[in-house]
């Protein structure tokens, strides 16, 4: 080890070379060791393992880690974001991240992005030209970064007239026992053509985890729902063009690239009909509705009541998508997009007027009537996303008020209102209607029709087959008639009553197919849901028994208490019974909670333990070694049955054990660590059994997609139950359902197999009072 004297001159040798070919990172690391030798101070060191371990605190989940990225694009005021994915079904692929907006200057890089814990984000709450509230988290973008692959490239410019930057880093350079200032990443200015005149592009190679496609909809529905933000024309008179994403994916074999989310498939898809209006060249209005979810609706009519010169003159326009949001529908992406978003907005002169259409601003009326129920179908400003567009280059007909708050509302104004008015109501009803809801409380002669989804399916068959052979709705209905039972597979061969054309056929036997499929899989989930049943009533009696059990051996151990081998033997029975109480109390009491069909915040200490306490006369039978860790002090998690989590804790352990007796390991190993972060817990279930191959990270969380071996033709049918792949994808969707998050991901030394489980964390007010 060098001493002081030593660490002196070799860095004043250093600091009198030439600049051209000092090395700073060894004069940075020469400084901190001599530091040490300082006897009146001292300082914090950094370790260069904190990257990993903050990126761990900070970003839980990749679709986090992706949403954050894309926030500090709309930070950084991109009008349009594009996110490609290429190769990402398994993990080592490479992710895209692409903005049109300001850029980064060297000085920016280095003191933003370079920088831990920037305070520019305090000190600049909103954007400087569009005046966007900042939507990223304090400094998580980097760490997001290094969460989701292994390599990250930032190419960025300000201007075209001036050079690219661009950066390389490698996140496994930050490792543990290394000092952070020292390790380098270099920065070169380029004139090379990467396809952009300004903004930001984030190349992210190696990607950890597999992005499926429940991850990419979450991701995109998120970033929908928050930052989505309209068109609108600011005080200063800058116009902001809005914030769009758009997720693409890269065909492997071709190279091309084709977008696979955006507001047409995840947002505009979810309306039930696009509403468009115009006035024709007598002055009437004539409306449009084409059906997106209600396909069958295409109506073409006029409304003869209205009649406006007025607007006809304004080249007045409207188009708007209805959302009637039914009842009992998850789309809560959607929601929460209309909650924030939702109305119709006045444009004149192609820019937008406030306040109409905002938040809160009822200009149409349509919340008023809404509430009166005037009529019956939903229509309030939060069912619908829309714009009215007028020309008035004059300001004779629409002017603006001396405050340029909104319009004089004259009788050229009122016309607007009842026009768009009358234009709503009529369409709502239509609508209303081809939902088979009642349009007016006084209809009559309505029956509210009461359909099965077997039936439901069928007729939506039929709708495909008589749409693709271009017969009309009466024969749809005889269709329907003459096929009663669709699950019937005689009636199936005959369900090509309609003459098709060769293409049009495969597509219809290949959707039979699929609800085939979706039956089965219903079926399935019926048996298993039975079994569960089954299950609880066997575990009632049979405690009724092992009380009497258990005595008996007790009885009989003092009985043969001479007989050494006879105590042996009686010794084994009773360790046997005490394994049937420990699985019977567990699966007993995690049933007795989900019978009261209420969710509660759950203390992930408490469950962990009392499963692993259940299991243990199995541990012990099969000598396995498991090493579970609490890193963190709060573990409580969101609302849930405790039957629910056992389920994924029992899934994660048998799965674990059937890898492990798979692997022919002599010595069994299960790693749990349950990490609590500063939003989630992350939860690592590790084992060294036979493992999963990468390309299977997201297959394995398809349903029937199964590891196990077939059991035979000639298995019984509790054989054949086992290992049917059920377990992982019904695992995925309870997490889901709790905003959770599974993946595969990379192991442990020494094992072969981690499943990740991210849970979110439950809120102050979620937690009771008197735990502590």
């Amino acid at each position: 080890m060098r001493n002081e004297q030593d660490l002196r001159e070799q860095l004043e040798f250093l600091l009198n070379k030439d600049n051209k070919t000092v090395d700073y990172g060894m004069i940075l690391d020469l400084a901190s060791k001599l530091s040490e030798y300082d006897e009146k101070n001292v300082r914090f060191s950094v370790d260069g393992n904190l990257v990993k371990r903050l990126g761990e605190q900070l970003v839980a989940k990749k679709t986090t880690a992706l949403s954050e990225l894309i926030k500090n694009a709309y930070d950084a005021e991109a009008e349009n974001v594009d996110v490609i994915f290429d190769n990402t079904e398994s993990p080592g692929g490479t992710i895209i991240i692409k903005d049109d907006g300001n850029g980064m200057t060297k000085e920016a890089l280095i003191k933003g992005f370079m920088t831990i814990s920037t305070s520019d984000k305090e000190e600049n709450p909103v954007s400087n030209r569009y005046e966007r509230p900042r939507a990223g988290r304090k400094g998580i973008g980097r760490f997001s970064a290094q969460k989701i692959g292994e390599k990250l490239r930032i190419i960025t410019r300000t201007d075209s007239s001036k050079p690219f930057l661009v950066i390389d880093i490698d996140w496994s350079a930050y490792k543990a026992k290394s000092n952070l200032l020292v390790v380098a990443n270099s920065i070169i200015e380029s004139d090379d053509d990467f396809g952009f005149e300004k903004g930001t592009q984030l190349v992210i190679s190696g990607t950890r985890e597999s992005w499926r496609e429940n991850n990419l909809s979450t991701t995109f529905k998120y970033i929908s729902s928050v930052i989505k933000v309209m068109p609108k024309t600011l005080d200063s008179g800058i116009v902001d063009p809005g914030f769009n994403v758009i997720f693409y994916s890269r065909i492997a074999l071709s190279g091309e690239i084709l977008p696979i989310k955006s507001d047409e498939t995840e947002l505009w898809s979810e309306a039930d009909a696009v509403i468009n209006a115009y006035i024709n060249d007598e002055g009437k209005v004539s409306v449009s509705i084409k059906g997106i979810k209600i396909n069958s609706i295409e109506e073409n009519y006029e409304l003869p009541e209205v009649k406006s010169s007025s607007l006809q003159q304004a080249k007045f326009k409207l188009n708007a998508h209805y959302f009637s949001l039914a009842r009992g529908t998850k789309r809560s992406h959607v929601q929460t997009y209309l909650r924030d978003n939702g109305g119709i907005r006045l444009y004149r002169n192609g820019f937008s007027v406030a306040p109409y259409g905002s938040r809160s601003n009822d200009w149409l009326g349509l919340d008023d009537s809404s509430r009166r129920r005037l009529i019956l179908g939903p229509h309030a400003n939060t069912n619908f996303i829309g714009s009215v567009e007028i020309v008035d280059t004059e300001g004779t007909r629409f002017e603006e008020t001396s405050s340029r708050e909104g319009l004089i509302e004259n009788e050229c104004f009122e016309e607007l209102q009842h026009s768009l008015y009358e234009v709503i109501r009529s369409a709502v009803n239509i609508i209303t209607s081809a939902r088979g809801r009642k349009v007016t409380s006084s209809q009559q002669n309505y029956i509210a029709p009461e359909k099965t989804l077997e039936e439901k399916i069928q007729i939506n068959l039929a709708k495909i087959q008589t749409s693709l052979a271009g017969i009309t709705q009466t024969a749809v209905e005889e269709f329907v008639d003459e096929n009663l039972d669709l699950f019937d597979d005689k009636k199936i061969e005959n369900t090509a009553v309609v003459p098709l054309n060769t293409d049009a056929q495969i597509i219809i036997n290949e959707q039979i197919e699929l609800v085939k499929e979706l039956a089965d899989e219903k079926n399935m989930y019926r048996i298993l849901a039975s079994s569960g049943l089954a299950i609880a009533e066997f575990t009632h009696e049979i405690q009724l028994y092992l009380n009497g059990l258990m005595l008996n051996g007790k009885q009989l151990k003092r009985y043969v208490k001479s007989n050494e081998r006879a105590l042996r033997s009686a010794s084994e029975i009773d360790s046997n019974i005490n394994m049937l109480v420990s699985y019977t109390d567990f699966f007993t009491e995690t049933i007795r909670s989900n019978s009261q069909r209420t969710k509660n915040v759950l203390e992930l200490r408490d469950v962990f333990n009392m499963f692993f306490n259940a299991m243990n006369p199995t541990i012990k039978r099969r000598a396995y070694k498991v090493d579970l860790t609490f890193e963190g002090d709060d573990f409580w998690v969101k609302p849930m049955h405790i039957s629910e989590l056992s389920s994924i804790l029992m899934n994660l352990f048998t799965n674990a054990c059937k890898a492990i007796a798979r692997s022919g390991q002599p010595k069994g190993m299960l790693k749990i660590a349950i990490i609590s972060t500063d939003t989630d817990h992350i939860i690592r279930f590790e084992d060294n059994g036979d493992g999963i191959p990468k390309e299977n990270w997201g297959r394995v969380f398809n349903a029937l997609f199964t590891t196990d071996l077939s059991q035979g033709p000639f298995a019984t049918e509790r054989e054949q139950m086992r290992g049917m792949g059920l377990g992982l994808t019904i695992t995925n969707d309870i997490i889901s359902e709790v905003d959770g998050e599974i993946s595969i991901v990379e192991a442990s030394s020494g094992y072969r197999t981690c499943v990740q489980v991210v849970l979110p964390k439950a809120n102050d007010n979620e937690v009771p009072e008197d735990v502590y």
